[in-house]
C-alpha cells in the first residue's frame, strides 16, 4: 500500500462521517478524494491527511480538502514551476512568498486564500503576482503600502480570470456567472 493510500486509510479510521453520509458514501468520497489528493505533491497530500484531524472530527468535504492543500502546499514550497507554462508558479515564490506572508499576517490566511489563491486566483513568479481585475483592484485598496514596500508587481493577467472560471466549473460550485464590467 502507498504511503498516500496508508495515510487516507488512517484518516477514515480517526474521524467520522458527516452525518448525511453514509458507509457507501463515505467510499465513495474516499475514492474521490483519493483522486484529488493525487493532484498535489505526495508529502503535501500525506501531510494533509495527517492534519485533518486536528482540524475537524469529520470527514472533509472536497473543498476542505482542497483548502488545506492548498494552504500546506503554499508553506512547503511545492509545486515550483507548475502554472500555466509562462514561467510562472503554483505557489508564491522569492518576494512573493513574502508578500504572501505578510498578507497572511495583517488580513488572515482566509483572506490571502480568497485573493491570492494559488492557481485559482493568482499566479506568481520572484517578483509578480498574475491576478484578475477584481483581485489587483483589492489587493492595491487592501496592502498598497505593502505592496510599494516589497516591490512586488501586481499584474492583471486574463488567464487567471480563466482559472477561477475553470475551478469552479471543475468543482461544480454553485451557478457562477461573473460579473461584467461596464465599458
Amino acid at each position: 500500500m502507498s504511503n498516500l493510500a496508508d495515510a487516507l486509510t488512517q484518516l477514515v479510521a480517526v474521524v467520522r462521517p458527516r452525518p448525511d453520509m453514509d458507509e457507501g458514501g463515505m467510499a465513495a468520497a474516499s475514492r474521490r478524494l483519493y483522486g484529488v489528493l493525487h493532484e498535489y505533491p505526495e508529502d503535501v497530500a500525506v501531510a494533509a491527511l495527517d492534519q485533518w484531524p486536528r482540524e475537524s472530527e469529520w470527514f472533509p468535504t472536497e473543498r476542505e480538502l482542497r483548502d488545506l492543500l492548498d494552504r500546506l502546499r503554499i508553506k512547503a514550497g511545492s509545486g515550483v514551476g507548475k502554472g500555466t507554462g509562462k514561467g510562472r508558479s503554483q505557489v508564491p515564490v522569492g518576494m512573493t512568498k513574502q508578500f504572501w506572508e505578510r498578507v497572511c499576517d495583517v488580513k488572515g490566511e482566509a483572506y490571502a486564500m480568497s485573493w491570492l489563491r494559488p492557481g485559482v486566483t493568482a499566479e506568481f513568479s520572484t517578483n509578480n503576482v498574475y491576478v484578475n481585475q477584481v483581485g489587483h483592484d483589492r489587493l492595491w485598496r487592501d496592502f498598497e503600502n505593502l505592496i510599494r514596500e516589497t516591490g512586488v508587481a501586481i499584474v492583471i493577467d486574463p488567464d487567471v480570470a480563466r482559472l477561477l472560471v475553470d475551478y469552479i466549473e471543475r468543482n461544480g460550485i454553485g451557478n457562477y456567472e461573473p460579473k461584467r464590467r461596464r465599458a
